[in-house]
């Protein structure tokens, strides 16, 4: 049989003769990824859109950052500096936070270590400006950071639900303007860090489930360590993201060496910033768990109390009592939470559940330390705001699992609608609300413009803070030669902006305190004892504030505050300190 030509043959057709064309060599492929378009063609296009768009979203996150911080800030130094209104825990954390810088040496462990650290260590910066520290401004100009920066972080999620600007802003705004976040975004407590750092978390999360990028699960695990380490409560939402992390994964249906790597991946971030505070706790106090023994301890005497005031409760009515409060102080997370639910029955979305979960975790956290401890005062209204952003959170996740344009519409008009009539409702719930932190004092503010200073307590206390420092500047020159108890004379040490003049706790330790205290006479020239019983003068000698004490000569007192100069002997027939918890025989 007559083989065909081969393939390399080339076969002529009829007619003139025409030489064949060499062919020219394959070009390789170039990669799709290094690929670079031609001018004038569309190969670069969505690259530059998602760079443009990416930039569009840095200024919009950046302006509407600059708008609510301007708002909060503004709105805060007028309540702070011409109104008198000073939330006194936010003011103790800075006072430390001002010590950090200014003591005598600086040391970062006068930021304390039985309450959360970011908590101080957020008012760091401002609190290195003096002018700043001692008016308590830094106070509202760093709680409005976070405030501001919670607006963005819900702005951005709904933004990546594919909510459009003219639907998202009117939501934020109303969630902006209300009268709880307001507060906290104002007062320079840590609320609105720790509220900062959990929407993060949540931020993160929702971008690791939709993208699937592993390094954003880190972020998530990182902003939840933050959040852990602004009150400790942040540890239980922390790990029932970690179980929502989990459960995702499980309906994936990942490799247990793919579950197992992607949980390191959230989990490291928050063990490493728990193990470093407690790295922390054993360097400077020599106990990895001091802040956690001081929490059991806070909690055990709250337990107490609330067993001395009888204040006897059924599961039932515990469970009413929070759930009235969650309704009247943010309406949206009783009408988000069951639809979260029947997202998740209907659709099988893990994710509806996770945030439901989240949602309602306060609510279920409260009513449980309640019955277990009897202590009513789990019913203030900032322990019970947690869930306030998720509400929002949640409600924008319904909105992206129904395509359908009317019934995204529909939810979009129900979220707004409960977010406008809940205003009047968490108005009216701080003004009569009998478990108050002062949110009573700044609607009275809001609505009269009136100073605080002469009726409210915590604005009377700032004021005999002044007094008392005003009288320290003028007559004391020699450094530690004010024998005090910072925790409750940090005030006087704030306003004077001179913490060096003090023999305080921060910068000899507790040892060797209290032994100049149980014998001061010599050792320093002056005592300043507040007439609070939580003063650890005052618990050794429980007469300092009422009668006069022998080898100590009363220079000036005030409702608040009392200064005696010190004998440079000890007297015929001192008064021994009382023992006491507060004042122990033995120091060490």
């Amino acid at each position: 049989m007559r083989s065909g030509p081969s393939a390399s043959t080339y076969v002529a057709p009829p007619g003139p003769t025409v030489q064949p064309r060499s062919p020219e060599p394959e070009q390789p492929a170039t990669p799709t990824s290094l690929a670079r378009p031609r001018p004038g063609s569309l190969g670069g296009a969505p690259e530059r859109r998602s760079r443009r768009r990416r930039l569009g979203n840095g200024r919009e996150s950046a302006l509407l950052f600059l708008i609510f911080y301007a708002i909060y800030a503004t709105v805060g130094c007028w309540l702070v500096l011409d109104k008198h209104v000073i939330v006194l825990d936010g003011a103790s954390r800075l006072a430390h936070a001002y010590f950090a810088w200014y003591s005598a040496p600086p040391k970062l462990a006068a930021i304390g270590f039985e309450w959360p650290p970011m908590m101080t260590l957020v008012l760091l910066p401002l609190a290195a400006i003096k002018p700043l520290a001692t008016s308590f401004a830094a106070l509202p100009l760093t709680s409005a950071l976070f405030g501001a920066g919670i607006l963005v972080i819900l702005n951005r999620i709904l933004s990546s639900f594919a909510m459009r600007p003219l639907l998202r802003y009117p939501l934020v705004l109303m969630f902006g303007a209300n009268p709880m976040i307001a507060f906290y975004a104002t007062n320079g407590m840590a609320e609105s860090a720790y509220l900062f750092f959990l929407a993060a978390g949540v931020y993160f999360l929702l971008c690791w489930h939709r993208n699937g990028h592993s390094h954003v699960l880190g972020m998530a695990g990182a902003a939840m360590a933050l959040a852990a380490l602004s009150r400790y409560e942040m540890g239980v939402f922390a790990a029932v993201i970690g179980l929502g992390v989990l459960a995702i994964l499980a309906q994936r249906r990942l490799s247990r060496q793919e579950v197992s790597g992607t949980l390191i991946l959230y989990t490291a971030p928050i063990a490493y910033g728990v193990g470093a505070w407690c790295f922390f706790n054993w360097l400077i106090i020599g106990n990895p768990f001091n802040w956690l023994q001081h929490q059991l301890e806070a909690n055990t005497s709250q337990q107490v109390a609330a067993q001395q005031a009888h204040v006897p409760m059924s599961l039932v009515q515990i469970a009413e009592k929070v759930l009235s409060l969650n309704a009247h102080l943010f309406p949206l997370t009783v009408v988000v939470v069951p639809a979260l639910l029947l997202a998740f029955v209907l659709r099988r979305d893990v994710m509806a559940l996770i945030l439901a979960a989240l949602t309602s975790l306060n609510a279920l956290t409260t009513i449980y330390l309640i019955n277990s401890s009897g202590n009513p005062g789990l019913f203030q209204l900032r322990y019970n705001m947690r869930a306030i952003p998720l509400a929002l959170i949640g409600a924008g996740w319904l909105f992206w699992l129904l395509r359908d344009r009317i019934a995204r519409g529909a939810i979009w008009a129900a979220t707004l609608a409960v977010l406008v009539v809940g205003l009047p409702i968490t108005w009216h719930t701080m003004a009569i609300y009998p478990w108050q932190f002062q949110e009573e004092v700044f609607l009275q503010t809001l609505k009269t413009g009136k100073d605080q200073g002469p009726t409210d307590s915590a604005a009377k206390l700032v004021s005999n803070f002044r007094a008392a420092s005003d009288y320290v500047l003028a007559h004391v020159t020699r450094l530690k030669s004010i024998l005090t108890d910072d925790a409750q004379t940090y005030g006087v040490m704030l306003t004077s902006g001179r913490p060096d003049l003090f023999y305080d706790r921060i910068d000899h330790g507790d040892k060797r305190w209290r032994r100049v205290l149980r014998s001061p006479y010599g050792k320093v020239e002056y005592v300043l004892v507040a007439g609070s019983s939580y003063d650890n003068i005052h618990a050794c000698y429980p007469r300092i504030f009422a009668a006069t004490m022998p080898g100590m000569q009363l220079v000036y007192q005030n409702a608040d505050f009392k200064l005696l100069r010190v004998a440079r002997h000890p007297p015929r027939n001192p008064i021994p300190p009382a023992s006491s918890p507060r004042c122990p025989l033995s120091t060490g």
